[in-house]
């Protein structure tokens, strides 16, 4: 998940995507989903502004607070099935190298999620699609 601030959407663009191309590979921005009643988290989506008609907001725009970008990684990790019933530091199921691996896998991905939303960033200041510059 990456912070946006100053990031306002209409509601039709909630829990869209878009994909595009970062360093070669193909990565997506997800915008968040509508909340359910009750389970408004501000600070992944707020609602901005609204009008009201018979006594019901309609929203006119949310402020988005987080959006989750996703790149997709060329590498295969074969991992051990005992990953999934154990917390996220299970290190003692994972050798050395494979741990250094696995973090070396992870630091290229960050690095690649964050270049994608410098790419939005930029492209929204200069009004352009990501996919005109993300080519370059």
């Amino acid at each position: 998940m990456f912070r946006t601030p100053f990031l306002a959407i209409p509601p039709e663009l909630l829990g869209r995507a878009h994909a595009f191309q970062v360093d070669g590979k193909t990565a997506s921005v997800k915008l968040p989903v509508a909340p359910q009643v009750g389970r408004e988290d501000p600070e992944i989506l707020a609602l901005r502004s609204w009008r009201e008609v018979a006594g019901e907001k309609l929203p006119i725009d949310y402020d988005v607070g987080r959006v989750e970008v996703v790149v997709h990684a060329s590498a295969r990790i074969e991992l051990p099935d005992e990953m999934l019933q154990r917390s996220p530091n299970a290190y003692d199921l994972v050798g050395p190298a494979d741990q250094e691996r696995l973090n070396e896998l992870a630091d290229t991905q960050y690095e690649h999620a964050r270049r994608a939303m410098d790419l939005v960033a930029y492209d929204a200041l200069e009004d352009q699609p990501v996919a005109a510059r993300s080519r370059r």
